[in-house]
């Protein structure tokens, strides 16, 4: 995020939430339910797919989910200091529209829900995103068959005292200054996980449907790093210069 003063806006924080229906749920066999939504799996080391903004004005999934309040995957929020409720209506399409409804003091949340079919076949592909789509019509089509677990991320920029929201875009905006400002928003995943954890927190968080949070591999062990900032919630370099050879807009 960018300030529109030659800075980048850096994140409070961040938040990432996975879930997949557990394996002993009948919608992940296909094999014995003609209603399954796919065949769950786990995660696979060395997936990678970007979703969202095809930076052409459209998206890089065929399907994606009804243009709804809180289901629309990529969107805006505008939360309230205290985090309890939402300022307007919560759901913007672009920062055009989130800003002018956030006051100092509240956070635009930049939110990317990953779409959760795999074709089980590429770990990447050229356009980097048509490998992987959103259920369909209640399933994953016949050319994405196996269920993965799907996340939201989302990302916190709070307006502080002096800045000056209705300047603020991504720095991929540039592409096109023509279009609102938001408008190329997407997330990229890489898979890496280690592979004893990836298995632990498959077979634990997933499998058993726990909520696991703050990094929790749901047997009593946690990663490290994934619970709040050492900071606590508010970042105290809200401000840092573009760095040489970033994009100032």
């Amino acid at each position: 995020m960018l300030d529109g003063k030659g800075n980048v806006v850096q994140p409070d924080f961040i938040t990432i939430y996975y879930k997949r229906l557990p394996d002993s749920d009948s919608r992940c066999h296909p094999e014995t339910n003609t209603a399954a939504l796919g065949k769950c799996i786990a995660l696979p080391n060395g997936l990678r797919f970007i979703s969202g903004s095809n930076m052409q004005g459209g998206y890089r999934q065929a399907h994606l989910p009804a243009h709804v309040a809180y289901a629309w995957p990529y969107r805006y929020n505008c939360v309230t200091s205290n985090g309890s409720s939402n300022s307007g209506s919560g759901w913007y399409m672009s920062l055009d529209e989130a800003t002018p409804n956030c006051a100092v003091g509240d956070s635009i949340e930049a939110i990317v829900q990953m779409p959760s079919c795999w074709d089980g076949k590429n770990l990447d592909v050229p356009d980097h995103g048509s490998h992987v789509d959103y259920p369909y019509n209640g399933r994953c089509d016949d050319a994405h068959p196996f269920v993965i677990p799907a996340f939201l991320i989302s990302v916190a920029y709070r307006i502080a005292p002096g800045d000056d929201a209705s300047k603020w875009t991504l720095s991929s905006d540039a592409m096109d200054p023509s279009k609102p400002r938001g408008w190329s928003l997407h997330a990229d995943w890489f898979g890496a996980w280690d592979p004893q954890t990836l298995a632990t927190w498959t077979d634990n968080c997933i499998n058993k449907h726990l909520s696991c949070t703050g990094g929790d591999l749901g047997n009593g062990t946690q990663m490290k790093g994934a619970m709040q900032p050492s900071y606590g919630w508010t970042n105290p370099k809200h401000l840092v210069p573009i760095p040489a050879g970033g994009m100032a807009m």
